[in-house]
């Protein structure tokens, strides 16, 4: 799915909130300058989507990833990716111990869940199953 113009400034404007930071604190901490971030803001180009290089800086800053600032889909926290990194670094055998504990785990909590809890969960589920897939690739 392409971003829409006004779809990716709605999210930037989340990005933007979320940080609790203004609008020149926000750029500078992307590490662009105002006027180049106003543009992604302002009603002349409302909704101008920034160049790869930028659109990495403004993810970076906001701690979200590119995918969601265009699409509004795949939002990752900062803490996510993290820990995503950290288990890239843990030895084959011991990743595969921690999924298949994990997986044990959530599939326990969906026994639990209600049904639409439990369809989060089988979200979750697919989701670290496709994240375990790469990570062995």
């Amino acid at each position: 799915m392409a971003a829409k113009n006004s779809e990716f400034t709605d999210r930037l404007e989340q990005v933007v909130e979320k940080s609790g930071l203004s609008n020149p604190a926000f750029a500078g901490k992307a590490g662009i300058t105002y006027s180049t971030f106003m543009g992604y803001l302002g009603r002349s180009y409302r909704g101008k989507v920034p160049e790869w290089d930028q659109l990495v800086k403004i993810a970076g800053a906001g701690n979200v990833s590119v995918d969601w600032l265009l699409t509004g889909e795949n939002f990752v926290t900062e803490e996510e990716l993290d820990l995503i990194k950290a288990v890239k670094e843990l030895d084959p055998f011991l990743r595969r111990n921690l999924y298949f504990f994990v997986m044990s785990e959530l599939n326990k909590a969906t026994q639990k869940a209600g049904k639409g809890k439990r369809e989060i969960f089988l979200k979750g589920i697919d989701s670290l199953n496709k994240a375990v897939a790469n990570m062995e690739k």
